[in-house]
């Protein structure tokens, strides 16, 4: 092992890795994956939007716990969103002393293009794979890998994807 390899790791290893995720990131920008109407819009506040998406009943002390990012920070983000009238502040049902976050229809537009776009990017990549286990393999890799990740953000994230799931699996009947 390299001893300037931070985490000690073979440098090799974080080498294959970084060129692997740099590629990964490249290739999936392709014309017609990108919404226009995504242009301009930090990707902090993308993440805000989906886990409100995601959480209709989320706090802001939740946001910023999950996120794990500065109060301040959340709220510049939820400010923007807000002046953009995407997202609006409202009274919480679960604690009457918190504002939760709502998006609006025009919010609720922009999530649908980037869920769009986020499912284009994932169905591209699982088609670059020749076969279902071997897609079967990398999400559970990844799956694994996100699991260990510092940061609740992304096991919330997993969490909620699979309640929302079972939850819409229930209201259609299936």
């Amino acid at each position: 092992m390299e001893e300037t390899d931070p985490v000690l790791y073979p440098g090799k290893q974080i080498e294959e890795l970084n060129i692997l995720i740099h590629a990964l990131i490249n290739a999936v920008r392709f014309p017609g994956a990108w919404a226009p109407s995504l242009n301009n819009i930090p990707p902090i506040d993308l993440q805000l939007m989906g886990l409100v998406w995601l959480k209709p009943d989320i706090i802001i002390k939740e946001l910023r716990d999950i996120m794990s990012l500065p109060g301040s920070t959340v709220t510049s983000s939820i400010n923007r969103l807000v002046h953009r009238g995407w997202i609006k502040r409202v009274k919480s049902n679960r604690d009457r002393r918190s504002y939760g976050l709502e998006l609006t229809e025009a919010g609720r537009a922009i999530q649908r293009d980037h869920d769009r776009v986020d499912r284009v990017i994932a169905a591209n990549i699982l088609h670059a794979l020749d076969n279902d286990e071997k897609r079967r393999q990398l999400i559970n890799v990844l799956t694994e890998a996100v699991s260990h990740l510092e940061g609740s953000y992304y096991r919330e994230l997993s969490s909620w994807l699979l309640a929302r799931k079972k939850s819409e699996s229930l209201g259609a009947g299936l």
